[in-house]
């Protein structure tokens, strides 16, 4: 396993880590290439909405006695719903977030609150609806709007129980 919290040095300056493609990525500062890791640890701090590089994210906020981590999910992330789901009801000082591939091609996340595993309850997320335009489905979109206002009705309620100074 590569934990972040391992390789990199007292920065001093919040370190930004994305969730992508099954690996956590980040350029942490002072550096040109971006390094992957498949885990990061620390006190759980807050969750919330936040903008990276002008985009929006969500972004679980990290803290382990050196390094300050703020981890990235898209806004669209089915991870960071796996995410919400482990966490809601649930009242965690140290949170561990490992993602990997599995031999499948598919990719897993394993949420360890308080050195145990937690298992994701059942919520009912509004699902992302459908549009289409055209009979030959070129034109589909869909609308994440009421499904984006409930997770972050779901961050909110976290990030009140979940907030350390």
């Amino acid at each position: 396993m590569n934990s972040i919290n391992d390789d990199m040095p007292c920065f001093g300056v919040p370190i930004d880590v994305r969730v992508s493609r099954g690996r956590l990525r980040c350029v942490p500062p002072y550096a040109d290439q971006e390094l992957e890791f498949s885990q990061v640890e620390g006190r759980l701090m807050s969750v919330s909405k936040t903008k990276w590089h002008g985009f929006p994210y969500w972004c679980v906020c990290l803290h382990d006695g050196v390094n300050e981590y703020h981890v990235l999910f898209f806004l669209k992330s089915a991870m960071f719903v796996y995410l919400l789901r482990c966490l809601s009801g649930q009242r965690v000082v140290n949170l561990s977030i490992q993602v990997g591939k599995l031999s499948d091609g598919t990719v897993q996340m394993i949420v360890d609150g308080d050195y145990r595993r937690l298992e994701p309850i059942s919520i009912d997320i509004p699902p992302a609806r459908r549009y289409r335009k055209s009979k030959d489905n070129k034109h589909d979109y869909k609308d994440y709007g009421e499904r984006l206002k409930f997770l972050q009705k779901l961050v909110d309620e976290i990030g009140a129980t979940h907030t350390h100074t």
